[in-house]
């Protein structure tokens, strides 16, 4: 792989021209198996040297040939198949978000519908350390509502609605991951964020912004009903939070940087030593922005739930559910286990 360095527009284009021609892989009508073909330019049927152009404003990537500039699309190669290529090249290369890049061998494009098939997620290594737990006997004056929160959290979790007997900010950070891996690549402003100019900055944004969407789909959940199942909580609610459109948006984003879930150390579920410090210190540009972030990967993911839903109910005929949940998301998300190993210091099951 080589760079071919062009500077970012502000519609967040991105391309990668493919040296060797571009393979589009895809379903046969007849025997439903998995084929390859080459992409050529339809009007001088070209096959190098092609590049793969995406902006914010479309799902789909534009194939532009060097023949003479012709233009076209093909419906099996999305914007979010060209991010997730150029994070593999990335990988390798070291590009960042505002670099072209230039494939030395044949771009492959996979058939995997509206799946992500590639994490783009950079995970952050670092001291994994929990917060301490503080139990109530230890706590020299306990406020009415800390002891609510307490309250709710023990019960969730022991109760199983937490999720698989997990306390409700582990369950919440197993959503949140899943959230950011699908929506990463699906979205162009949030992919631009995440990975910026600076090759050291992608793993701390990508990560402070799964543990915003966690506390806000943890402090919805408290907010929503005591009782109510975490997995059920609808999906706008913790978007309600982040949102810088509300009318007490700014007043909602305060209180979220307060909260410090609450966790009995048998089933872990708090924040780590690191996060609490990032949280604590950052600037209020820096929380922001982490907001808008998590706001980004909420409606990403909403979206392609409501779309799902509504092509679902066309095919089976049924109408679609009113409010659509955390758990009605399985269907825009990818289904892997995850032990949370890339946050806690030691494996939890997978949900």
């Amino acid at each position: 792989m080589t760079q071919n360095e062009q500077e970012a527009d502000d519609d967040g284009r991105m391309e990668i021209t493919a040296r060797d021609g571009i393979q589009v892989e895809y379903q046969d009508a007849l025997t439903h198996e998995l084929r390859e073909r080459t992409l050529p330019c339809p009007r001088c049927l070209r096959t190098s040297g092609l590049t793969l152009r995406v902006t914010n404003d479309y799902d789909q990537a534009m194939v532009i040939c060097p023949q003479d500039g012709c233009a076209f699309m093909d419906y099996a190669i999305r914007a979010a198949d060209v991010r997730q290529a150029w994070a593999l090249i990335a990988s390798s290369g070291g590009m960042s978000a505002s670099s072209g890049g230039v494939s030395e061998g044949t771009l492959k494009i996979p058939n995997t519908g509206s799946r992500v098939h590639t994490s783009l997620v950079p995970v952050l290594d670092e001291d994994k350390a929990a917060q301490p737990f503080v139990s109530d006997d230890e706590l020299e004056e306990i406020s009415p509502e800390e002891a609510r929160r307490r309250s709710w959290a023990f019960d969730l979790t022991v109760s199983g609605r937490g999720g698989a007997g997990h306390a409700p900010f582990t369950s919440a950070l197993y959503w949140a991951r899943k959230f950011m891996t699908a929506a990463l690549p699906q979205s162009g402003p949030l992919f631009q964020q995440v990975y910026s100019k600076d090759p050291g900055q992608p793993p701390v944004e990508a990560h402070m912004i799964i543990v915003v969407v966690a506390l806000a789909i943890h402090e919805a959940a408290y907010q929503a009903a005591p009782r109510q199942n975490l997995d059920w909580l609808p999906l706008t609610a913790p978007a309600e939070i982040l949102s810088s459109g509300a009318k007490d948006a700014a007043q909602q984003r305060r209180g979220l940087r307060t909260v410090r879930p609450v966790a009995d150390p048998m089933y872990a579920g708090s924040l780590r030593l690191t996060d609490v410090a990032r949280l604590d210190t950052c600037t209020e540009q820096q929380w922001d922005r982490w907001c808008d972030g998590a706001f980004l990967v909420l409606a990403t993911i909403l979206r392609q739930a409501r779309i799902s839903a509504a092509y679902r109910a066309t095919i089976e005929q049924v109408y679609p559910s009113p409010g659509l949940r955390l758990l009605d998301s399985r269907h825009v998300v990818a289904n892997r286990a995850d032990d949370l190993t890339w946050y806690a210091p030691s494996a939890m099951s997978g949900q």
